[in-house]
């Protein structure tokens, strides 16, 4: 029986990649998944360092060969046919080309998957789903609404931040092509997931080299992470500035089973949505249609067709 192929999914984020870690990866016969299942062991923590933050090359190579040694010599690995590993910090590493070098040379028979979404509509979803609320920030702030306005002036005013690199997909697609060659590298668009999911779904198993039959039932899936409703943004707000950090269910009898009913209510309703002024779009024109034009020759994509910026 043949080796399973390697495939190496960086992302983009927000281009359904929790799908396709959870409903595809994790759940498919032919394929092993070795990327979010594992996030939060000590081993997946050493494969980040090395990948992202060791300093030492031959170091970091050995400690990517392990993890992937690791997973080829499990007893599922024998009967597999792609071993996948999805990881969307990947996609904005600060050394991206660092980390696409590593890979290639612990790795050098890995296929990269690439799956892009048009930035005018990447930035709404990052917002709403997960920017607007801010995390990772000292404790006063933790928990505080930002408004649309100042982080997009935040998080698009440098080329060089998180948020602008995870919407250069050129920067990623030629840092893979220059360390694996452009043949190893694919690209996918989250275009044709939400408007052919059957179609998007032949591609994705053309590249792990599965079965598309065994995936066809996923053309119901639901969708993965949505957008929060306005209703729960709202509450978000005003639990910020009423009684922040303390839980307000605990202090009543029946917490639990109140604390789910209301959290089905929050969610329940239109969905938060956000749109972009011309001066928005302009700066990200500015950022991102040259790339943009270049990846599309490179790829013959019809990325113009699709809406991007070119």
């Amino acid at each position: 029986m043949p080796l399973p192929r390697i495939i190496i999914h960086p992302g983009a984020p927000k281009t359904a990649t929790t799908f396709l870690q959870n409903e595809v990866f994790n759940k498919h016969s032919d394929v092993l998944n070795i990327g979010r299942p594992n996030h939060g062991t000590p081993e997946h923590a050493a494969l980040l360092r090395a990948l992202m933050h060791e300093e030492v090359d031959e170091d970091a190579v050995a400690l990517i060969r392990a993890y992937f040694d690791q997973a080829r010599a499990s007893d599922r690995a024998n009967s597999c046919k792609a071993i996948v590993y999805s990881n969307e910090s990947l996609f904005d590493a600060p050394l991206c080309s660092v980390v696409a070098k590593r890979l290639k040379a612990a790795l050098p028979e890995a296929t990269i998957l690439l799956t892009l979404r048009n930035q005018l509509s990447l930035v709404g979803s990052m917002y709403s789903s997960d920017r607007a609320i801010l995390k990772n920030v000292p404790a006063p702030y933790a928990g505080q609404p930002v408004t649309f306005d100042a982080w997009f002036e935040h998080a698009f005013g440098s080329p060089d931040t998180p948020d602008a690199r995870c919407a250069n997909y050129y920067r990623a697609y030629r840092a893979y092509t220059d360390a694996f060659g452009p043949d190893r590298v694919h690209v996918l668009l989250y275009e044709q997931l939400t408007n052919s999911k059957r179609d998007f779904i032949a591609n994705l198993a053309d590249v792990l080299g599965i079965d598309a039959g065994l995936l066809a039932a996923e053309d119901a899936a639901p969708r993965v992470n949505p957008s929060p409703s306005k209703r729960l943004r709202s509450y978000q707000v005003f639990r910020s500035w009423f009684l922040p950090g303390r839980s307000l269910t605990n202090l009543l009898p029946g917490a639990a089973a109140i604390r789910q009913g209301f959290d089905q209510i929050l969610k329940r309703g239109e969905k938060t949505r956000v749109d972009l002024d011309g001066q928005k779009k302009a700066r990200l024109e500015e950022l991102y249609a040259p790339g943009n034009r270049e990846l599309a020759k490179a790829c013959g994509l019809d990325l113009a067709g699709e809406g991007y910026p070119t």
